[in-house]
């Protein structure tokens, strides 16, 4: 729980993350996963996606082992830490995995054991009609409002939107492009964006708003942004991030 200093939005960001790299490794990239965003009447969170799921030693290797997994050897996918799949565990005690793989539908439920570490129980099996891919639930308590808010600035920034689900009603927030300086580097309307995001490197689904603070240790003179918005678009692994994942790793 100390590693995240947002625990809704690393929550949203790293099981959503997950599902667009498993669709990406499944060569669905363009295609939406699902999200339910809880709230007073279904207090449940829930990201199912439509990739390639995972058999029953790959779930209990990936979700029960710190610093496992799956991705670790490609730059094709956003993560690769092998912390993001625990990340529930910030909140809450336990959660819910299903494994949609080959006709089989297998439930598991993660848990803290009382040695501190995470452990596996696999509570059902069925044969099933339903296409391969993961669903990971977690109950919530209350902060709905700010869950959907987290996941209005998180998605804003994902190549393909995800299907999201909200009894209060969701809109994807549209970010605005206005012109294109480089093949990496493009203007944005500053309408949608807060002034913390003047500056944003974006690796994969993720967006990481670079402060002033950050530059004036590099730069000298950080005027040359003109109080343009810009968004840098790199590729995966090409700078260094937190463990949390929730910000660029600045070296001096």
């Amino acid at each position: 729980s100390g590693l995240y200093s947002n625990k809704i939005r690393a929550v949203i960001r790293e099981i959503s993350c997950n599902a667009y790299d498993s669709h990406i490794e499944a060569g669905t990239a363009d295609k939406p996963f699902d999200v339910q965003l809880p709230g007073h009447s279904n207090k449940q969170f829930y990201v199912r996606d439509y990739g390639t799921g995972l058999t029953e030693d790959e779930i209990f290797n990936v979700y029960t082992t710190y610093f496992e997994s799956t991705k670790s050897d490609s730059n094709d996918y956003t993560g690769a830490l092998g912390l993001g799949s625990k990340s529930p565990f910030c909140m809450a005690d336990s959660f819910t995995i299903e494994a949609f793989k080959d006709g089989s539908h297998k439930t598991f439920l993660a848990f803290i054991g009382k040695s501190g570490m995470p452990e596996l129980s696999k509570i059902s099996e069925a044969d099933t009609n339903e296409p391969n891919g993961l669903k990971v639930s977690l109950e919530v308590k209350d902060d709905f409002y700010k869950w959907r808010d987290e996941a209005t600035d998180l998605f804003a920034w994902f190549p393909v939107k995800p299907n999201v689900i909200c009894e209060d009603g969701f809109s994807h927030k549209v970010i605005e492009k206005v012109a294109k300086l480089s093949d990496t580097v493009t203007v944005l309307h500053s309408s949608s964006l807060k002034w913390s995001e003047r500056l944003v490197i974006t690796q994969g689904t993720v967006a990481y708003p670079v402060s002033t603070n950050d530059l004036s240790t590099y730069f000298s003179e950080y005027d040359f942004l003109n109080d343009m918005y810009l968004l840098f678009e790199v590729p995966i692994g090409s700078v260094d991030i937190t463990a949390s994942r929730e910000s660029i790793s600045f070296v001096e």
